[in-house]
């Protein structure tokens, strides 16, 4: 990827290892929603090709319906591994490490430029 060349030259390791930790769930929503549309539209269009239309019309509705809920538990998901992330990174244990992280950072680019 190329984002990873340019997060781990200006930001640091770090970053390179947060872009990191995210392809795979990038990957994993990709992965699902290319199976729910490559899978329905194969069965709808065999029904379609066996003129039963409205079982057709009944698998779409279906189809979109279950995009939608796949699409609003993963966002509830992401959301709560957000705000868990989020409370855990404002504790006071990790701010400690996160101030020796900065200034290396600023050094870093600085040097770079």
């Amino acid at each position: 990827m190329v984002d990873g060349l340019f997060v781990s030259n200006l930001i640091g390791t770090d970053a390179l290892s947060a872009v990191n930790l995210t392809a795979p769930v990038i990957q994993l929503v990709t992965a699902i929603s290319t199976m729910l549309a490559t899978g329905g539209s194969a069965v709808i269009m065999k029904k379609m090709g066996e003129q039963k239309t409205e079982e057709a019309k009944e698998d779409f509705t279906f189809l979109i319906l279950v995009n939608v809920i796949v699409g609003i538990v993963m966002c509830a998901v992401g959301y709560r591994a957000m705000v868990c992330l989020q409370t855990e990174r404002e504790s006071p244990a990790f701010q400690e490490p996160q101030a020796a992280v900065q200034s290396s950072r600023v050094q870093r680019s600085e040097r770079m430029f």
